[in-house]
């Protein structure tokens, strides 16, 4: 497609829908045919949530639009106070997105309408620039203001923050059972209680982290800026396994599939490595580097 993709692709009707650099949005077919293509107006800004039958995304024109995913008609569209940036985006949960802006506010909205969850947005004291998650009762984000916050879903009052020593832009938080994931600029990773904030352990990965860990099969994938690869057991946070750095800085968010961690570097590497002991199964040059999250 012409562009490239901007944002990380999502799975819809076995397909996937993504946002170009050129500032369109796409729906393509399992087999790479394009069901709908649609002009943004303004270059996206952020990934993209579906919820009810809708393809939601940020524009940086401060404009929320909700297209059909069907069809890639209009549904509705508001105008935001910031942008969402750094490839976060809205999460879907129940028939509510939950999103943060540039400017610190962070929102919950009906996914079938565009209006207000919420009496008002809660207030972070700095930019929000991370994909949120939804556990339990709570909705959990970190801020530039270097705190990762749990807000209640349902009625955005504040449940616990917690300060991570250094701010958080892009990495978002990942779940692991009953604790989130948070990593921030300085490498610090911390696991955390969902319910109520508390520490649980915490990891130092000696560089900054760009990348949204990913978690699975009991192991918390953290990527470095040095493009160092770490594998930390998800009950204590122990060093399962950990790569030499694989030569280039690493901000796309891994993923994991039938035991195998992909991993892209941004000066455009694909690597595959065994889950178990982090030896790579292979490695292939693509076209350019890789920013937006891998999806398996």
């Amino acid at each position: 497609t012409s562009g490239g993709s901007a944002t990380t692709p999502v799975p819809a009707s076995g397909g996937l829908i993504f946002a170009t650099a050129s500032g369109k949005i796409v729906s393509v077919g399992a087999d790479g045919r394009v069901r709908w293509s649609v002009g943004a107006g303004k270059t996206v800004s952020s990934g993209i949530a579906l919820a009810g039958g809708f393809a939601i995304f940020c524009d940086k024109a401060f404009k929320l639009r909700a297209l059909r995913a069907d069809s890639g008609a209009v549904g509705w569209e508001r105008t935001l106070d910031g942008v969402l940036e750094f490839g976060s985006a809205p999460v879907a949960s129940g028939g509510t997105i939950y999103l943060g802006t540039s400017t610190g506010n962070f929102y919950a909205i009906d996914a079938a309408t565009g209006k207000d969850k919420w009496a008002a947005p809660f207030r972070a004291a700095s930019g929000i620039y991370v994909t949120p998650v939804v556990s339990g009762a709570n909705v959990v984000f970190a801020s530039e203001d270097q705190r990762a916050y749990g807000v209640n879903a349902s009625t955005g009052s504040k449940a616990w923050s917690f300060d991570t020593g250094a701010r958080i832009i892009a990495a978002g938080p990942a779940l692991a059972g009953d604790k989130v994931i948070v990593a921030n600029a300085s490498g610090r990773v911390v696991a955390l209680n969902v319910s109520t904030g508390a520490l649980v352990w915490e990891y130092l990965a000696g560089k900054k982290v760009n990348a949204t860990p990913a978690v699975a099969d009991g192991k918390v994938i953290v990527a470095s800026a040095d493009g160092v690869v770490h594998a930390l057991r998800a009950t204590d946070g122990g060093v399962a396994w950990k790569t030499e750095s694989l030569g280039r800085k690493i901000e796309a968010a891994p993923a994991i599939s039938a035991g195998v961690v992909y991993v892209a570097t941004s000066d455009g590497k694909l690597y595959a490595l065994a889950g178990g002991d982090g030896r790579v199964i292979w490695f292939q040059g693509i076209d350019a580097g890789v920013s937006a999250g891998l999806v398996v």
